[in-house]
């Protein structure tokens, strides 16, 4: 694809490694909770005026992989993480590098260990983060967690931030 959005509620399956490769003019790519990827997702290029987006969205419960977004895992390239629509989606394993996540919709149960944040989209209400027990979230800057005074946080593993608040809402 060049540009544009790609949404998947069934399997792709890549040919040689790379299951999807976008252009240069941004891309979104959007998992549904059915949503089966065998091979790499090449965001394609990025700069100041083009953003790859990966959104984790439908109605439908999902798990998705922390460990799976970076340089050289499944999902490349891609700079903004989106949780958006109603469905419930489980973050399982751990990233190594610093992962910025927004929400716009629905739930997060953090299972794993997200190294990073989690923001509501201003304007977002209603939002759900549930940390398992043995899930962190663990924030090398500013609040781990940032939602509105509607959402709602569940705590059973931790949540950290080496500045300021762990959690705020406001």
């Amino acid at each position: 694809s060049t540009g544009g959005v790609n949404v998947n509620s069934g399997t792709i399956t890549g040919n040689g490694g790379v299951a999807i490769q976008f252009g240069p003019n941004g891309s979104t790519m959007q998992l549904t909770g059915t949503s089966i990827i065998s091979g790499i997702v090449e965001g394609g290029s990025h700069s100041a005026s083009v953003t790859n987006t990966l959104i984790l969205g439908g109605t439908d419960a999902g798990s998705f992989d922390l460990s799976a977004i970076g340089a050289t895992a499944q999902y490349r390239d891609f700079d903004t993480l989106l949780k958006a629509d109603t469905g419930v989606w489980t973050m399982t394993g751990a990233n190594s590098s610093n992962q910025s996540w927004q929400m716009s919709g629905g739930g997060l149960v953090i299972a794993g260990q997200l190294l990073g944040s989690i923001s509501a989209v201003p304007g977002s209400t209603g939002l759900t983060i549930d940390v398992a027990s043995g899930g962190s979230i663990q924030a090398s800057g500013a609040s781990a967690v940032s939602l509105d005074s509607a959402s709602v946080v569940v705590n059973n593993g931790s949540i950290t931030s080496s500045q300021g608040a762990a959690v705020t809402a406001g």
